[in-house]
């Protein structure tokens, strides 16, 4: 790959940016352009990906790491630095300044921002259309369903604080009526009888008699009326709820849709199934004090369901169905495939399942393309871990077709382990990858290991001398 110099003209490197970029899995690539590129606070990024937020800072470090082995292996980055691959992506997805300021002329987006009470909203950007809109952060309200993008879903799962006595609800009863508050709870008004509290995302349209509310994530409670004949009903993508006259709350995070009733009852259907009954999508009543959880439907959702599950401290069998149900759902040009077999994989070890692991990273490596969808980033964990089991059961010669298949795309200590595995069957083959080893940094441990091995060898290795300084 031929990359254009660091300095000045950095936008020329965007195909080369976006191609590295590429190569990390989806949830990776948008944590570091939502949090390194759009620069978004923790709690704004975690809602917009769905992440839980306490996990962020773990989830962003492993990203950033998976971002620096990539250049690592690549000689054309080697000059190269996270933060420039960052200032490039950015500089070559600024939108075009006419592009602005069409958008914001639009009359949408004047009365959005004539609504707006705070001076700052959160930024949406699309990495698959390279558009960033960071610089027009009013122009989420022209996207409908930011929250619901093709990406990694992980979770906003807490309810939202108390909201103030002195907070005033708004007059305001236009429709359609955009509800965007991801930071603090907003109080709202549809008419005279319907009243909505709420931190999330999502739009109301209808009439004030039958408001239609569009939640796309975070929490909301809906408070209507009793004995006004109205007919308001709420929508996500995993629920459909019906009232005529009730208090209710309705939370979207990664483990799904939550439909709690605070007084009177609602009319609910689980569009993909209820928690702890997937086959269940019939309409049930939910009585004052009764809630329910309703699963999701995406392979995208499944994911960011197994991921929460697994932060949450749920057993590994929790994971492993949720992990199952996405792969149910996901097609062969899924985004997600990979990272969902992934999630598979490790909790079948983890639940001491190790010859059913085994069997299925290697039959999905070994077999077509579709088995890790459009997402091959978790190729090399997949043959990380194989060979690792592979090992456990049969010794080298088990590991050995995974470990060769990391020679070229694995770490310093994959292509050791290669080494090892042929210092007794192929010596000159091991001697020549500690000489390529040699002439890499490793940490202390690693290099005294190489060290020892090129010993063993003999002199047809190299004298690799003290350790190189991090």
């Amino acid at each position: 790959m031929s990359m254009p110099p660091r300095n000045g003209h950095r936008i020329q490197a965007w195909p080369a940016v976006r191609a590295l970029l590429d190569r990390l899995s989806p949830l990776d690539r948008d944590l570091l352009v939502a949090c390194r590129v759009d620069g978004l606070d923790p709690d704004q990024a975690a809602l917009l990906l769905e992440l839980e937020l306490a996990t962020l800072p773990a989830r962003l470090a492993s990203a950033e790491r998976a971002l620096d082995d990539l250049m690592g292996l690549d000689v054309a980055w080697q000059s190269w630095t996270a933060r420039d691959v960052f200032e490039a992506f950015a500089v070559a997805t600024e939108p075009h300044p006419e592009a602005v300021a069409r958008g914001l002329a639009s009359p949408k987006v004047q009365r959005a921002l004539a609504r707006q009470q705070r001076g700052r909203s959160w930024a949406p950007w699309a990495f698959s259309a390279g558009v960033a809109l960071a610089a027009a952060a009013a122009l989420l309200l022209l996207l409908p369903d930011a929250t619901l993008r093709e990406g990694p879903p992980e979770p906003v799962a807490t309810m939202a604080p108390e909201v103030p006595a002195t907070l005033a609800v708004s007059s305001s009863t236009e429709l359609p009526m955009e509800l965007s508050s991801p930071e603090l709870p907003d109080d709202r008004a549809v008419g005279e009888d319907v009243r909505l509290v709420y931190q999330g995302v999502g739009r109301v349209t209808g009439t004030e008699r039958a408001p239609r509310i569009a939640w796309s994530s975070g929490q909301i409670d809906v408070a209507v009326e009793p004995g006004r004949e109205l007919d308001v009903r709420l929508e996500t993508d995993e629920a459909a709820v019906r009232v005529t006259g009730t208090r209710f709350e309705v939370l979207r995070d990664a483990l799904g849709t939550r439909v709690s009733v605070t007084r009177g009852s609602v009319a609910t259907r689980c569009l993909h199934g209820v928690e702890g009954h997937p086959d269940d999508r019939e309409e049930r009543a939910l009585n004052s004090g009764e809630s329910l959880r309703c699963l999701p439907g995406r392979e995208a959702r499944w994911l960011a369901r197994a991921l929460a599950l697994g932060d949450r401290g749920a057993g590994p069998e929790q994971v492993l169905q949720a992990a199952l149900a996405g792969l149910d759902s996901a097609g062969p040009d899924s985004d997600y495939r990979g990272e969902l077999v992934w999630v598979r994989v490790q909790s079948l070890e983890a639940l001491g399942r190790k010859q059913e692991a085994l069997i299925v990273a290697s039959a999905c490596l070994q077999g077509p393309s579709g088995c890790l969808g459009r997402d091959s980033s978790r190729a090399p964990d997949l043959h990380r871990t194989a060979a690792r089991l592979a090992f456990e059961a049969g010794g080298c010669e088990a590991a050995s077709p995974h470990l060769e298949a990391l020679e070229s795309a694995g770490t310093a200590m994959d292509r050791f382990a290669l080494a090892r595995c042929l210092e007794i069957s192929d010596p000159a083959r091991a001697c020549d990858i500690v000489r390529s080893l040699g002439n890499q940094e490793a940490d202390v441990l690693l290099h005294d290991a190489i060290r020892a091995m090129a010993d063993r060898l003999g002199s047809g290795c190299p004298d690799l001398g003290p350790p190189q300084e991090q």
